[in-house]
């Protein structure tokens, strides 16, 4: 009787001990897929905002001055070239386009005309009808835009269609995220965020902080994502992320 006592008592303190073991491993996991996906997210919003930032030139206004924690982008979305024009109704014909098709009032178009770039923004979009003055092919993308600017547009002009977009703190599921929103709506990126887990600074050429447009030369971004420790106690880390991207500037 007392040997079977002291293999049940053993027994159960290898179980329990077993049971420990599972439950610090499965807390030591879950910690480990919170830190790699707040990397990842990190890693592809840095790529995205790359994307946007590399593009821009302050002094034409695609960066509005940023708030501490908010930035307002006009960012490059797609490319094509003019193969119809209809000047008296307004209308350019696009095809070779790659990228986003202007699909907000807000977006804007750099489109090649005799006197240089010229700024615009897209009245609307139509289903394409008119024909591509070199084939019989309809164009991929018709865009309405003041016939004044149209009509002096020529064929083979290339066109850059930009959206305006905020990058921002928003709160999803309770929770402060960092978000991207235009007229379409607002897209939450990554998250949650520490406490004051997002900062934007311009910089000049000598990397001072300034608010002179015409003075940028790169944009700071600093970004601290919170995820939950190993402990399974709720108490939560952070990871901070701060990234320096240039402006194209010209």
């Amino acid at each position: 009787m007392v040997e079977l006592l002291m293999v049940v008592t053993i027994s159960g303190f290898i179980a329990i001990g077993l049971f420990e073991a599972h439950i610090q491993h499965r807390r030591f996991n879950g910690w480990q897929q919170s830190r790699a996906a707040a990397h990842d997210a990190m890693r592809v919003t840095s790529s995205m905002l790359a994307g946007d930032l590399r593009e821009t030139v302050p002094s034409s206004g695609d960066i509005a001055l940023p708030e501490a924690d908010s930035m307002t982008v006009r960012s490059p979305v797609g490319f094509g070239f003019v193969c119809a024009v209809d000047g008296a109704a307004g209308r350019l014909g696009l095809n070779r386009f790659v990228g986003g098709a202007p699909v907000d009032s807000g977006d804007s178009l750099f489109v090649y005309e005799p006197s240089g770039w010229l700024l615009t923004g897209v009245i609307d979009t139509y289903e394409p009808s008119l024909a591509c003055a070199h084939g019989s092919a309809s164009p991929q993308i018709e865009l309405g835009l003041s016939p004044a600017l149209a009509e002096d547009v020529p064929v083979g002009a290339p066109v850059r269609v930009f959206r305006s977009q905020t990058y921002h703190v928003y709160t999803h599921d309770g929770e402060p995220w960092l978000a991207r929103s235009s007229e379409s709506g607002t897209e939450a990126l990554v998250g949650p965020l520490a406490d004051d887990g997002l900062r934007f600074r311009l910089l000049d050429g000598l990397s001072n902080e300034t608010s002179t447009l015409s003075d940028v030369q790169a944009v700071e971004i600093r970004l601290e994502v919170s995820f939950r420790d190993a402990s399974g106690l709720g108490v939560r880390q952070s990871d901070t992320l701060t990234a320096l991207f240039q402006t194209r500037n010209r």
